[in-house]
């Protein structure tokens, strides 16, 4: 129970690093959209995502143009020498049913937001969880309404053997990552599926230390049937008690098609 205690604490202390400031930030303005745009060289445009990435950074950045079109810069430099990301690639790491993480495109849940499911958590080596931790986000962006900054909802099922404490390509590739490029990605509800009760229990206790905006991020329940209060009825995969067909193993397999098709793969 103690390195169970050790790796739920990891993800979620991960996630809520900025967990004060998130509560300050306002959604940015549109006239400082226009600003950022018109700052920004040719270069750093083309390896962002578009609009939607320039949102995420000027909240990241609390509306600040000059540090955001900084943060922009940095991020599409990095984001250049990572290379081509493709669901082919990240595929090759996953072990469907026993252990995967993918966007569950076009579901959404009741906030309207994307839906990341995870059992387990990314595994091989510290490249392989980085192009997995871009291929995931650069989804989430292509899928957020126009105008939103970028905010999934987050699945993990810890019933995996590749839930496990953070090793360094985890640390590296995955919390490291999503901290420095992709700062917007736990700005969502994450639920924990499977945690044993204890350890539920001490973050019970942890509560009134915690802030506020960070304990109502974060949901534990004991199986998928509960998921229907976060998700809504409508994205209620059949497998968890609900009525949608969506299938992971046909997901990734039309995604790979379309993107072979699409040259991307």
């Amino acid at each position: 129970r103690r390195w169970w205690a050790r790796a739920v604490a990891a993800v979620v202390l991960a996630a809520v690093v900025d967990a004060n400031a998130v509560a300050l930030k306002t959604k940015p303005e549109t006239v400082n959209l226009q600003k950022l745009r018109q700052v920004l060289d040719y270069n750093t445009i083309h390896n962002l995502l578009g609009d939607t990435e320039l949102l995420g950074w000027l909240d990241a950045c609390e509306g600040d143009v000059a540090a955001a079109a900084e943060r922009c810069k940095e991020k599409a430099a990095w984001r250049k020498g990572v290379g081509r990301v493709s669901m082919s690639k990240s595929s090759k790491r996953m072990d469907i049913p026993k252990s995967f993480t993918t966007v569950m495109e076009p579901l959404r849940d009741r906030q309207g937001d994307p839906i990341v499911w995870s059992i387990g958590l990314p595994v091989g080596d510290k490249d392989d969880v980085t192009r997995d931790t871009v291929y995931i986000n650069e989804r989430l962006i292509a899928l957020t309404k126009p105008g939103v900054v970028p905010r999934p909802m987050i699945i993990i099922d810890v019933r995996s053997p590749t839930f496990r404490l953070p090793d360094q390509a985890l640390v590296k590739g995955g919390f490291e990552v999503l901290t420095k490029y992709y700062p917007w990605y736990n700005k969502g509800k994450t639920v924990f599926i499977g945690v044993p009760k204890p350890i539920r229990f001490m973050f019970k206790v942890a509560k009134p230390f915690m802030p506020r905006v960070m304990w109502e991020r974060f949901a534990f329940v004991d199986d998928y049937p509960q998921l229907r209060d976060h998700v809504g009825d409508a994205s209620m995969l059949a497998a968890w008690g609900g009525k949608e067909k969506w299938d992971v193993k046909l997901h990734v397999k039309m995604t790979c098609i379309k993107e072979s098709m699409a040259g991307r793969a």
